[in-house]
């Protein structure tokens, strides 16, 4: 799932593909939310996106599982991104 992350200040901070290590047969996420900010693959994981409460330039990206699953991302990081 492609995805550009955007800050609470309204900039895009990172772009990348979310949930790369799902099996293919997964298909497309459930949003869980009305804020496109959480996306839901059945009982396989759960991916949260917010803006963090301590610093106005971070993303916090959080993947849940009731399994011991390995949940991976791909980033794509330029002169412009801080990690």
């Amino acid at each position: 799932m492609g995805k550009t992350l955007t800050n609470k200040l309204t900039v895009d901070r990172l772009s990348g593909h979310l949930g790369v290590s799902l099996p293919g047969g997964m298909g497309a996420p459930v949003e869980c939310d009305d804020a496109g900010s959480c996306f839901e693959w059945g009982d396989y994981g759960i991916l949260q996106i917010s803006n963090s409460t301590e610093h106005d330039h971070c993303i916090r990206v959080e993947w849940q599982s009731n399994f011991a699953r390995r949940l991976e991302d791909c980033f794509y990081f330029d002169a412009s991104t801080h990690w």
